[in-house]
């Protein structure tokens, strides 16, 4: 009874440390899923200004960046991640809500790599001053 409690810890905490690590992502983890921006860098995303991130297809993908709507080319090869020909629309709005935006499709922009933690995906940028996109699975 005590190796069975013993091992059931230990594949437990195994299991955890590797979320904690995270995991490299496939085309599978990411289609069809859409994700909602938490962080970027080390600020919270603005409340009430939904910033999404929707992988359409195996090499494009689209969202909304609080004000205006996206799209752009991506490549996707183990941990390598990065974008290419960003579009996107030129609707104005709050201040506040287009230096977010700004800010994001600049991160976006310089994006090297991407993983997953469990049901958050990490993309970090070449970006020196927003070094990495959080978002939520939705």
């Amino acid at each position: 009874m005590i190796r069975i409690i013993i091992c059931l810890f230990l594949f437990t905490a195994l299991v955890s440390c590797d979320s904690f690590k995270g995991k490299n992502a496939t085309e599978d983890d990411l289609m069809g899923s859409t994700w909602v921006l938490t962080n970027i860098g080390t600020l919270t995303a603005q409340r009430g200004v939904e910033v999404s991130l929707v992988f359409d297809s195996e090499s494009t993908l689209s969202g909304y960046s609080g004000c205006n709507s996206y799209e752009s080319d991506y490549s996707l090869n183990g941990e390598s991640f990065s974008i290419s020909g960003v579009t996107s629309s030129t609707d104005s709005c709050a201040e506040s809500v287009m230096d977010q935006e700004a800010n994001f499709i600049i991160t976006l922009e310089g994006a090297e790599s991407l993983k997953l933690y469990g049901d958050n995906l990490v993309i970090k940028s070449s970006d020196n001053i927003f070094n990495k996109l959080k978002f939520a699975k939705q």
